[in-house]
């Protein structure tokens, strides 16, 4: 001790951080300072300045951008692949997005995705990223390329350390188009005119083939990116497996059944409605099934 402060040291002990809070706070302010109890190192005390720039630099080299060997394992898989922050802002990605989407992969880095890649707006793809940068959740899902027309791309969403990982495939060889024959045309035209109430239909294999009514507006994207889409992947991932169960024995069965679910929405807010499903078809074989999907009107629109 000189003087009532603590000599210049890299650590002080807890007893001296408490008796000299002040002037070891001081010194903290040019460079962090290691606390000990016992003998042991247990703390860090360092400035608001020093920690913010750790916790930029945690995760990322230090010049912001993604280690060395992230980056090379990104530009080894065969699929697009872009790795995004908390905020949205793109940290890579890789050169295979080159053969998806029309950008230079090395412009997009420090862009917010969807500034830099504005396609993305308004597809099933935005719905899901912008629940994922909220609640970190992952997602599988297939959908009508925003950038090349007759396109379809696969599109898988998980949370990777600090990150998020959009990996992006394209499917359009095991993507079939079915159109389908609709129910009374009067009862659909009736639809148009109802708020609160759609028809869907879906294929074999749970794709959307039809929509009557105002489906779109209930999660917030046009029919036009919703034909060809899985039902399921429109559904909320806790209730995706039991939508996937009662629509499977439906077709199974031949029996009716109703289930409430919640859709994700386009501003990733899930939307709760109640679902009718009965079979398609003539009794011997399947056509996929009809599903009359309502909401409670007094839920809102979640366009």
């Amino acid at each position: 001790m000189i003087g009532g402060m603590i000599d210049p040291a890299a650590s002080v002990t807890a007893a001296e951080l408490v008796r000299n809070f002040a002037a070891i706070r001081q010194r903290a302010c040019g460079a962090p300072m290691v606390i000990t109890n016992h003998g042991k190192q247990s703390h860090v005390l360092c400035s608001l300045d020093q920690f913010r720039a750790l916790a930029e630099r945690s995760g990322r080299g230090g010049d912001g951008r993604v280690p060395l060997d992230v980056a090379q394992l990104a530009a080894w898989i065969d699929q697009g692949l872009i790795l995004i922050d908390g905020s949205g802002r793109i940290l890579h990605a890789n050169p295979a997005l080159l053969a998806l989407a029309p950008y230079d992969p090395t412009r997009l880095i420090g862009r917010d995705i969807f500034e830099a890649m504005p396609e993305w707006r308004g597809t099933l793809a935005e719905a899901y990223l912008r629940r994922a940068i909220g609640a970190r959740e992952t997602a599988l899902f297939e959908m009508a390329s925003p950038f090349q027309n007759e396109r379809w791309l696969q599109c898988r969403i998980a949370p990777v350390g600090e990150r998020l990982a959009l990996l992006v495939r394209d499917v359009s060889r095991e993507v079939r188009g079915v159109r389908s024959p609709g129910a009374g045309e009067t009862m659909l035209r009736a639809l148009d005119h109802n708020q609160h109430v759609a028809v869907v239909r879906l294929s074999p294999s749970g794709a959307i083939e039809a929509i009557h009514g105002r489906f779109a507006a209930l999660i917030g994207l046009p029919d036009s990116r919703l034909i060809g889409v899985r039902f399921a992947d429109l559904v909320d991932a806790l209730d995706r497996i039991a939508v996937m169960t009662a629509i499977e024995g439906v077709i199974a069965r031949d029996e009716g059944d109703a289930i409430v679910a919640r859709l994700v929405a386009r501003s990733g807010e899930a939307v709760p409605v109640h679902i009718g499903i009965a079979r398609a078809g003539d009794g011997r074989r399947a056509e996929g099934v009809t599903m009359v999907v309502s909401r409670d009107p007094a839920a809102g629109c979640a366009a």
